[in-house]
């Protein structure tokens, strides 16, 4: 009860701030995950899950500061270049991810490639 009367006292910058330090966190643990599936190859399905869910976490984080800005705020906004970088990258990861499901036999090609996510690292300067 006393978090939620904390929670609903929080300003959309605070909001903001909170999430943006979770999802920080997200994208260390996914570059760890990455430059481990690097070590160990990642054409099991459990490396596909957590790619998959990692890919879906960044989705669902857009999608919230969609909601919280609207679309004309968030892409045109003060962090408009940024945004639209971040988008970007979660577009293209989505794409890879997307790719190496469909042709996960003929598509080895795809393993060689640097993981789009891993860019996000970028993020963590901000």
């Amino acid at each position: 009860k006393h978090l939620r009367h904390k929670l609903a006292n929080l300003t959309i910058v605070q909001v903001e701030m909170i999430v943006d330090f979770l999802i920080a966190g997200v994208i260390c643990l996914n570059a760890i995950f990455i430059g481990i599936s690097m070590d160990y190859g990642n054409s099991d399905l459990s490396w596909m899950l957590m790619d998959s869910t990692f890919s879906a976490i960044f989705i669902a984080e857009i999608g919230f500061k969609l909601f919280l800005h609207g679309f004309r705020k968030h892409f045109c906004g003060r962090s408009y270049a940024l945004n639209i970088f971040d988008a970007t990258l979660v577009a293209v990861d989505l794409l890879q991810l997307m790719t190496t499901i469909i042709m996960s036999d003929s598509a080895s090609f795809t393993e060689e490639l640097p993981s789009a996510s891993l860019f996000r690292i970028v993020r963590l300067v901000k």
